[in-house]
């Protein structure tokens, strides 16, 4: 099964717009810590997602992963699901469960200390 963590996060409240504007901008710049293979990549796992989720679906470029967003994901094919995680655990990526929805953790790098 895949590696899964579950994450708390507080709410941006009245500030919410602003800091959704930051992390647009923040995965803009980020985006070039990445391939281009790495980018694609990102864009299959968000289609793959896309076939067996409902839900709406984000990628986002952080300063040591790619993460692949699902907002109220609703399952539509466990089959194919179950699947797409045996092929994303093979490759190490790390599924994070938040108050939204999932979070897919791509390319992780190790942080060394």
């Amino acid at each position: 099964m895949i590696y899964e963590t579950e994450t708390n996060h507080k709410s941006a409240g009245r500030y919410a717009w602003a800091a959704a504007q930051a992390v647009r901008m923040n995965s803009i710049v980020n985006s070039s810590r990445f391939t281009d293979a790495q980018k694609r990549r990102a864009e299959q796992v968000k289609l793959g997602l896309e076939m067996v989720y409902n839900g709406e679906f984000f990628i986002e470029f952080r300063k040591t992963f790619i993460s692949v967003k699902v907002n109220g994901p609703l399952v539509r094919d466990r089959k194919g699901l179950a699947l797409l995680e045996t092929s994303y655990n093979d490759e190490g990526f790390e599924k994070c469960k938040t108050k939204q929805g999932f979070t897919y953790r791509l390319f992780k790098e190790k942080c060394v200390a």
